[in-house]
């Protein structure tokens, strides 16, 4: 069950409003609390039209995603101002938990941590355009993931680059890799 509520404290406060305008605060605001375990969250398709979604939660209080500007429609999937957005994790469970999602808990070092907050403030500041093929929700949190010298593997054992933009995909190949050092939990949530 997933109960929904709305609560940031004072903290979380804080450290969004930080994020906005100085990345590398806000990195350290929240890195203070992480000791390096990231969640990525992929939520599983919900209808005909649907692709899924992925996004990166770096503390326990917030999730990045990012989505296209619009509708919604075929035209804002294809190219659009891309919206990326860090939203309380209640927020994400209540829009997600019912088709489902799979979060993986990951261990980071402290550098890969911090280089990661950094990537994100930087697209939170220049958020470039949405495509469904070619910079979306999972090509933007497997390139975050990349440029921080986090490195997971697919099925084949080979890396999982930023060319992956579709979620079923790169969770299937997550739950593949529990395996692998970085990889230290699979928990489902939601969905039937």
């Amino acid at each position: 069950m997933i109960v929904c509520y709305l609560s940031a404290g004072a903290f979380a406060a804080q450290c969004l409003s930080t994020w906005h305008e100085n990345s590398t605060s806000f990195g350290h605001c929240a890195a203070s609390r992480l000791n390096g375990v990231i969640n990525i969250l992929v939520a599983a398709l919900s209808g005909r039209n649907d692709v899924g979604h992925t996004a990166i939660q770096l503390n326990s209080d917030f999730v990045f995603g990012y989505y296209p500007t619009g509708d919604g429609g075929s035209a804002s999937l294809m190219h659009s101002k891309g919206d990326p957005r860090v939203d309380p994790r209640n927020d994400f469970d209540c829009t997600y938990g019912p088709q489902g999602y799979t979060e993986f808990t990951l261990n980071v070092t402290a550098r890969q941590l911090s280089s990661l907050y950094n990537y994100l403030g930087n697209i939170m500041a220049n958020p470039g355009n949405y495509n469904l093929f070619t910079s979306n929700c999972t090509s933007v949190v497997i390139t975050g993931l990349e440029q921080s010298a986090v490195t997971l593997r697919d099925v084949n054992g080979d890396p999982i680059s930023s060319s992956y933009t579709n979620p079923s995909l790169f969770g299937s190949d997550l739950s593949h890799s529990l395996f692998m050092p970085e990889v230290v939990g699979m928990q489902h949530y939601g969905g039937n």
